[in-house]
């Protein structure tokens, strides 16, 4: 047993915390993920195909590693593993504070700020977000490993900050060239900006690195599709699918390109197959919930749609077509608590509740005046974003105040010169609207 605690410190001295509670409960060998499995781009772009969800741990595990952490004398590293260990029970918002009472060291910060990005992500919170990139700034200050820029880079794409992203990774790559993470990370920050053909490019080096070839196709016909070239891109699941045919998800991500081609009974067709075979998947349920809805069945589209919402409770869009569908049901109440839903983890897309909904229930003053108060309140929070400014002028511009809007779009439009294409396209456009609206 001694040893078996001086292996565990010095694992832990190390950042090995899987091993290092592995070496103290012996039974837990291979069924704890590596720190860097919470947040690696390869893990990120498997659960587009592969669907295995984050990493964690069963209650009978949970209960052996617990009972290893005591054998352990109190101090850093029984706070640092238990830390990592209610990461592993999807417990961030503890990790973050264990992590944070230990004030030595590199790996703390690293823990601290993995925690607070997973907790930003389940909430879909910004300010979560940017705690854990002050924590990571801190961590690859202290020490640039692989896993800290690995980390730093995930979160700077998720904050939009793409060219830093880009940034970590190539500092990355300038140390191993074939480094799978940081070619997938390239990927997806290049695809974040629509170029599309040095993301072609990047993906053609990792097909040397990672010789799967559905997934290679997989990937392209994604990237095509996000970018519009929705015929190449329905070739190469065509070929995904011949080489995978037992993968639900590449069926469903077919299914919803035929919906975008307007090819409605083969996309109907296409999404029964992807949930037989992948029956947990909440991409599946969510898109044929949406081209249900488009069917004109929405009874059916709703128990799809509240599928994909039980399935995954972060997925903002199906909350927002459940509440269509509940809208189309007469169900008012409903589709007003998910638009309310909505609306925090996605404003842009979702500023305004549909009219019926809104001037069918009581109290809409008051719920307009509650919305003002959160985007002053963003604005002033977050002056540096231009989202929040969008939002602003948008409800702006929609009240009838188009000269404080067009004041708000311009800033909007200023913050955001090196957004995604889509919020770039929105600035403008709505400045547009506020210029031939403005007095």
């Amino acid at each position: 047993m001694p040893d078996a605690r001086s292996d565990a410190e010095r694992l832990a001295a190390r950042g090995d915390f899987h091993a290092a509670l592995a070496a103290l409960e012996p039974s837990l060998r291979g069924s704890l993920p590596p720190l860097e499995a919470f947040y690696d781009f390869v893990g990120d772009q498997d659960l587009l195909f592969d669907n295995p969800g984050h990493p964690s741990l069963t209650k009978p595990q949970k209960s052996r590693a617990e009972r290893a952490l005591r054998r352990l004398k109190p101090g850093p590293t029984r706070t640092l593993l238990s830390s990592y260990l209610h990461l592993c029970a999807r417990r961030y918002a503890e990790a973050a504070r264990a992590a944070a009472s230990v004030t030595d060291g590199a790996h703390a910060p690293l823990l601290e700020a993995c925690a607070l990005w997973l907790l930003g992500d389940s909430r879909r919170s910004p300010r979560w977000r940017a705690r854990a990139l002050e924590r990571a700034d801190r961590a690859v200050t202290l020490a640039p490993s692989r896993r800290a820029l690995l980390l730093r880079a995930q979160i700077r794409m998720e904050l939009e900050d793409n060219k830093g992203g880009l940034r970590d990774l190539g500092r990355m790559l300038r140390r191993d060239p074939r480094d799978l993470s940081a070619r997938i990370g390239r990927v997806e920050a290049l695809a974040d900006q629509y170029l599309l053909a040095p993301a072609e490019r990047e993906l053609q080096r990792i097909l040397t690195i990672r010789p799967a070839r559905w997934w290679f196709y997989a990937q392209r016909g994604r990237l095509r599709g996000v970018c519009g070239r929705l015929e190449p891109a329905l070739r190469d699941f065509d070929e995904a699918v011949r080489r995978q045919p037992r993968r639900g998800a590449i069926r469903a991500w077919r299914g919803e390109l035929l919906r975008k081609l307007g090819r409605l009974s083969e996309s109907r067709a296409e999404f029964d197959r992807a949930a037989a075979l992948e029956p947990r998947y909440a991409f599946t349920f969510e898109s044929r919930g949406r081209l249900l809805l488009m069917l004109g069945l929405p009874r059916r589209a709703l128990a799809d749609l509240e599928r994909a919402c039980r399935l995954d409770p972060a997925r903002t869009l199906a909350f927002a077509w459940r509440a269509e569908a509940r809208l189309r049901l007469g169900r008012l109440r409903g589709a007003w608590r998910d638009l309310e839903r909505v609306r925090p983890m996605d404003p842009l897309n979702f500023w305004n509740a549909d009219d019926a909904v809104d001037g069918a229930l009581p109290g809409r003053e008051e719920r307009h005046a509650s919305y003002w108060r959160a985007l002053d309140a963003a604005v002033s929070r977050a002056s540096g974003d231009g989202t929040a400014w969008l939002l602003r002028g948008r409800g702006l511009l929609t009240a009838g105040r188009g000269r404080e809007a067009l004041s708000d779009l311009a800033r909007a439009r200023r913050l955001l010169a090196g957004a995604p294409l889509p919020l770039r396209d929105s600035a403008r456009e709505w400045q547009e609207r506020a210029r031939s609206l403005a007095p």
